[in-house]
């Protein structure tokens, strides 16, 4: 009765290995953006939802295939950014190291997002200052 307990936990803790990707469980679904803007706190505007950037970066989606992100401070002009995301190419290899559950390591790192990455992920804002208007 015991042996057949521990032969079925290996096989739930297998299982739910292979309904995992690898990319899914090491990068996750998100991509850190590193910014470095001039002048320091700027808002950016993505999807609609305006926030600060955390400790010097944004995080994107990387289930979405081209992001634009419009950055703004009073008193300055606002700018606006793309983001394209392309396929990590280290990914679809390595989850074709889960062999049998290689497909649905697939399915789940492409339906998530896991398997790209965004480009540009470094970006330097320079904001042009608002001029006197007579």
């Amino acid at each position: 009765m015991k042996d057949l307990f521990y032969v079925q936990l290996v096989f739930i803790i297998t299982l739910i290995f292979l309904c995992s990707g690898c990319a899914l469980i090491i990068s996750g679904p998100k991509e850190k953006i590193v910014i470095h803007s001039t002048p320091n706190d700027v808002f950016f505007v993505v999807d609609g939802n305006e926030r600060r950037a955390k400790n010097g970066y944004i995080k994107l989606e990387k289930k979405i295939e081209v992001q634009f992100i419009t950055v703004k401070k009073e008193g300055y002009y606002p700018s606006t950014y793309a983001f394209n995301r392309e396929i990590d190419p280290i990914w679809p290899w390595a989850d074709a190291l889960w062999v049998f559950g290689a497909p649905i390591a697939w399915l789940v790192d492409w339906y998530t997002g896991a398997w790209y990455k965004i480009r540009p992920n470094n970006l330097c804002i320079v904001l042009q200052q608002k001029g006197g208007e007579n």
